[in-house]
């Protein structure tokens, strides 16, 4: 875990920085064009991003040396524990720090999912607005109703990407083999395994 404390952080940090970039510029652009096309390009900046991350932090683990010439960390039993379902988990801070990088992604997939919700057939839009606009003329009961039905939409929008993100993590075991197999594919690559 040593390496982990020390040039890793530093490269998370810029790799954060930039897609929280990536996702500012979409963000904006997507207040002029499409917001759905603007947050599929913003996930794929993050994965590329994502995947910048994972290969610099193997490159320096492989390349960066102390004076002893003991490199600072075994990617080869790193790779193996990542390999095996049961040992996967010990490493839950190295999937974090990875996957971080992922967050302002999915922040916009939230305002994403709040534009499909935004764009629901008119008549839905226009009911809840009709019963916020009652509400707002005294009708309490059909306030409470508009209130509802606007916060049902805003918090299918929040739930729905974070769902999607773990439930496909855990329904497609796949994805997680996948990005392994990419990133020791990588580190074979370079001689670092």
């Amino acid at each position: 875990m040593v390496p982990f404390l020390s040039l890793p952080p530093l490269l998370n940090g810029l790799a954060d920085f930039a897609s929280v970039g990536v996702t500012r510029f979409y963000l904006r652009r997507g207040l002029s064009n499409s917001i759905q096309m603007s947050a599929i390009y913003d996930l794929l900046w993050a994965l590329a991003i994502f995947f910048a991350l994972g290969f610099a932090i193997i490159a320096i683990i492989h390349l960066v040396r102390p004076q002893d010439d003991i490199p600072l960390l075994n990617l080869t039993s790193l790779f193996d524990d990542l390999n095996d379902p049961d040992r996967r988990g010990q490493y839950w801070w190295l999937l974090f720090m990875l996957f971080s990088t992922l967050i302002p992604t999915v922040l916009h997939a939230i305002v994403a999912t709040l534009a499909f919700v935004t764009m629901a057939r008119p008549n839905v839009r226009y009911r809840i607005a009709a019963w916020l606009d009652q509400g707002a003329q005294g009708d309490k009961t059909v306030a409470k109703i508009g209130r509802t039905a606007l916060c049902a939409s805003l918090t299918l929008a929040i739930v729905t990407p974070l769902f999607v993100l773990v439930e496909g993590a855990r329904l497609f075991p796949g994805i997680v083999t996948g990005t392994i197999w990419i990133f020791e594919t990588f580190a074979q690559s370079i001689g670092a395994v």
